[in-house]
């Protein structure tokens, strides 16, 4: 009992199993993939890591080639609309360091930073002037950039990456390189190329928020109603308006939090939206949570504009294009930092970055190793799938973080393809003597 229907280049089969389940598969003729562009570093995801990685292993003397899937650079700073810094470890506006610091200089020279109300060092930016300046920096370091590409494969040798396979308009096409860096965030590439990987389950893992924009806000009222009612309890109990607080796994009676934009977008608020557990490496779940997030801040702006004086006549300006994902795979590495690490403040030979928040006290640094995958040569992780535990990653994966992890991925990558030796083999000090030439914040152990 089966049948069999024929395409041109795929194979359709139905057939039923002696076990009478019903299986389904598309079988794909042997196709041959033209190599679109060569390079020494190939950095996949333009996200914060990304950004960081492309210009350091650009800046470092290699031909760097950059893949993004959406049409613009930033990731969640720019498509997920998280457009807050934390204060920097050095403190005031030129304590970032390294090419953070260079990005955040060049927003302010544009007008296009505010200090937060709060005065804790931290900053509110123009997601549109990221991009803008994003995009400049890495065209001047001369990185080959290709946006609007999807990666879909690895290209994989005895354990060793060569290449990734990327889908665009311009059909599917292979990348190849010496060094990969995988800054997609889910850790796509390492998960293809067979890196071990860890994934909390679904209701454990942190959930996703979407971020969106309103305007048509009377900031100076809402902010005079803000002082009797901070967190909008008041207003909350009154219209009987429940809020999800990611950070205390449950509902609460009160209002949506956001920050004021008006010093760089007058009459507009941007809103930390609902949140929902969801697997964002299942296509149907991430779906149903973009589905449901978006109804959801259609109710969150009908209680502010009911309650809440100031929000009469406003509006959703937008959504975030891309929902704010804080978790799914953490890629194994070399090794894996643990919550244990953060609390005694271990101070690792081979950390590549140094952090420190003050609200609350959280002192960090992340080793190299936590950015080598085990198993796969020629691949290095950036972004907020290193090599960490479901605690630690979740205290730290923040835009500097993660600019940070990138910056010393690229160039690590840099040096690997410099000296013909893998990933894996550099001498660490002498990356963490370059990432301190270059500005990057690295303290010493």
């Amino acid at each position: 009992m089966s049948e069999t229907i024929f395409f041109s280049y795929f194979k359709l089969y139905r057939h039923t199993s002696w076990l009478g389940f019903r299986l389904r598969f598309v079988l794909e003729r042997e196709r041959k993939t033209p190599i679109a562009f060569e390079a020494d570093v190939v950095v996949a995801g333009g996200g914060p890591a990304g950004i960081g990685a492309a210009v350091a292993a650009a800046r470092n003397g290699t031909k760097t080639i950059l893949v993004e899937r959406y049409g613009y650079l930033g990731g969640l700073a720019t498509a997920g609309l998280v457009i807050v810094l934390p204060p920097p470890p050095l403190g005031g506006t030129k304590g970032y360091g390294g090419i953070l610091q260079e990005i955040v200089d060049r927003l302010f020279k544009l007008g296009a930073v505010q200090p937060k109300e709060s005065n804790t060092g931290e900053v509110i930016f123009d997601p549109e002037a990221f991009k803008l300046v994003a995009g400049q920096m890495i065209e001047e370091e001369g990185v080959k950039l290709l946006l609007d590409s999807l990666v879909v494969g690895a290209i994989i040798e005895d354990n060793t990456i060569q290449g990734i396979i990327v889908e665009n308009k311009s059909g599917r096409q292979a990348v190849t390189g010496k060094v990969i860096v995988d800054a997609t965030g889910d850790g796509d590439i390492a998960t293809i190329a067979g890196a071990p990987y860890e994934k909390s389950e679904r209701g454990q893992a942190l959930p996703m928020t979407l971020i969106y924009i309103i305007g048509g806000v009377d900031n100076d009222g809402v902010r005079e109603y803000q002082k009797k009612d901070p967190e909008l309890r008041k207003a909350a109990r009154k219209g009987g308006f429940k809020c999800h607080v990611w950070g205390l796994k449950r509902e609460e009676l009160r209002g949506p939090s956001f920050l004021h934009m008006d010093q760089i977008a007058k009459g507009q608020v941007v809103v930390w939206g609902g949140s929902i557990h969801a697997d964002a490496t299942d296509a149907e779940d991430l779906t149903d949570a973009e589905m449901r997030l978006r109804e959801r801040a259609r109710e969150e702006l009908n209680f502010l504009r009911r309650h809440v004086p100031g929000f009469e006549n406003s509006y959703i300006a937008a959504t975030a294009p891309y929902i704010g994902v804080r978790e799914t795979r953490r890629i194994v590495g070399k090794y894996v930092l643990s919550e244990k690490d953060l609390k005694s403040k271990k101070k690792f030979p081979d950390a590549i970055e140094w952090y420190a928040l003050p609200f609350p006290p959280h002192v960090h640094n992340i080793p190299y190793r936590c950015l080598v995958p085990k198993r796969i040569d020629n691949l290095l992780v950036a972004g907020r799938c290193y090599s960490a535990t479901h605690t630690a990653q979740n205290k730290v994966r923040d835009i500097p973080t993660c600019m940070a992890m990138g910056q010393a991925a690229g160039t690590a990558a840099a040096l690997s393809v410099k000296l013909g030796v893998r990933p894996r083999q550099i001498d660490v000090g002498h990356l963490r003597e370059i990432l301190v030439e270059q500005g990057a914040y690295v303290k010493k152990a």
